[in-house]
């Protein structure tokens, strides 16, 4: 890892961009890709399901993110941020294994909360949805849930400590196991629904062996208090940091459920599975972020490193959306049927919504290294505040577009009310009002064509594309930004080395 570090730090801008790259690849590419890997079965399921058994899969299956997300507690990121502070094996084993017991006690308490309170917690989460049969679903999430921690686990180490191969073997692994089992298990039950859950549950179980093999060799059989607590007064605001996002899915769901029923959660979740498409890089840009953002935030010219890579972030992403924008359609016919058409709607706010919650994490960087983690624990129930509120209004009254606008609006809102506070106690000084003029000249030009493709065209679509790109290089760009992009397109990515 101290290899990774050094060639990291001596770097220059295009040569960290170039690492940042090879991460995003490897480790974020990966990493995203096995939380949306289910797209892939859509098809299937669309055609094997009817539109409310598809929304009673889809309103379930965020159960798993939040419960994840609580066992996690923020010790992933405690872990990081501790490991990084001493040199010294002995006292990383105890950061590492403090981390991986805290998540297997927290696995146990939430999924024995889940199995015992089940029938109230589903009557109360899906309403007149309600059916006796969800309480099979739900234990078979249950199970899911128990094995996947150490697999999460052991791949967010991975991560931190820079094992690629392992962390490859275990991911690709997991997630091929997983898409076969399903579909298995989908053609032997009679309730599909059923076969869905149930296939996930013996790849968890072997590869959670897998992942305990990885990591065995950094692991202690005990719990050193004197390390967590520290790492749990760093780590426990951070619980709220991934529990909003990991809610959004449940919550945006639950409002539709109660205002429309499950067949407008099936539509809604189609265009939430095709705006999962821009997530995947968004997520893979993300997780390499934090390791590339950490080791270079001391330097010299960190702040106009990250102002730069914010820029080229909300371009890149905004292009790859206006361009998935053209081909939306087809996508969804492929994905479903003509019936889920509808959720063409909310593919562009939803897109919109994955990447300014990427901005927020750049943002609030001041927060995790001013190690004032507490604040979190401030904005982030305004954040869902917010967010609740607009959900419930704009729900009710504009339907699915409605919700995926109040996940946008509310996201734009936390990034700049997180990223205020990041630089008031770390001196990084953003742009915000460049960066969220960058955004609606984005969400505008994506408007035009989704609502005027049809009489544009495509080759017209790609011209409004392209004109997007060349006025956003010229307009949100300083001379010498502009100049450090060409200069690394031109010395790492079309040359070797």
């Amino acid at each position: 890892m101290s290899d990774q570090i050094n060639k990291l730090r001596s770097s220059n801008t295009a040569g960290r961009f170039k690492l940042l790259m090879k991460d995003s690849f490897v480790f974020g590419g990966l990493s995203a890709f096995t939380k949306f890997f289910s797209l892939f079965l859509t098809p299937i399921l669309t055609r094997l399901l009817t539109k409310d058994q598809y929304g009673s899969m889809d309103i379930l299956n965020p159960i798993m993110g939040i419960a994840a997300t609580v066992i996690i507690c923020g010790m992933d990121s405690a872990v990081a941020r501790f490991y990084y502070k001493t040199e010294e094996v002995a006292e990383r084993k105890q950061i590492i294994s403090n981390g991986f017991w805290v998540q297997i006690i927290v696995s146990l308490f939430v999924t024995s909360l889940l199995f015992f309170f089940k029938k109230p917690l589903l009557e109360w989460y899906l309403g007149d949805s309600y059916h006796p049969v969800q309480e099979s679903y739900l234990n078979m999430i249950i199970l899911i849930i128990l094995f996947s921690a150490p697999i999460r686990y052991a791949q967010n180490l991975l991560i931190w400590i820079f094992k690629r191969k392992q962390y490859v073997i275990l991911s690709v692994g997991y997630i091929s196991s997983n898409f076969i089992g399903m579909i298995v298990a989908i053609y032997l039950y009679e309730d599909k629904v059923l076969g869905v859950f149930v296939g996930q549950v013996i790849p968890a179980l072997f590869f959670a062996g897998i992942a305990l093999f990885f990591i065995k060799d950094n692991l202690a059989f005990k719990i050193n208090k004197e390390v967590l607590f520290p790492m749990l007064k760093y780590g426990a605001p951070l619980l709220i940091v991934a529990f909003i996002p990991a809610l959004v899915p449940s919550l945006d769901r639950f409002m539709i459920n109660k205002y429309l029923g499950l067949s407008q959660v099936a539509t809604y979740g189609i265009g939430y599975r095709v705006a999962s498409l821009i997530a995947i890089p968004i997520m893979s840009i993300n997780t390499a972020l934090g390791p590339f953002m950490l080791a270079l935030h001391k330097e010299k010219n960190a702040e106009k490193l990250f102002n730069l890579l914010a820029y080229c972030i909300i371009i890149f992403i905004s292009i790859l959306i206006m361009g998935m924008v053209i081909v939306a359609p087809y996508i969804i016919k492929i994905l479903a049927t003509s019936a889920y058409l509808p959720g063409l709607i909310v593919v562009i706010p939803l897109s919109f919504y994955f990447l300014t919650e990427m901005l927020r994490s750049i943002g609030a960087v001041g927060i995790d290294l001013s190690m004032k983690t507490y604040w979190n624990l401030i904005l982030y129930p305004i954040a869902l505040l917010i967010l609740f509120s607009l959900l419930t209004i704009m729900t009710k009254h504009f339907g699915i577009v409605g919700a995926a606008n109040a996940l946008m609006v509310s996201s734009l809102l936390s990034f700049l009310i997180f990223t205020f506070v990041g630089t008031q106690l770390y001196p990084f000084k953003y742009n915000l009002f460049k960066k969220v003029m960058v955004l609606v000249f984005a969400y505008a030009f994506s408007l035009l064509i989704l609502n005027f493709g049809h009489l544009l065209g495509n080759t017209l679509a790609f011209i409004t594309l392209f004109t997007f790109v060349i006025l956003s290089y010229n307009l949100f760009l300083t001379k010498a930004e502009r100049s450090q992009i060409v200069s690394v397109i031109r010395t790492k990515f079309l040359n070797k080395g």
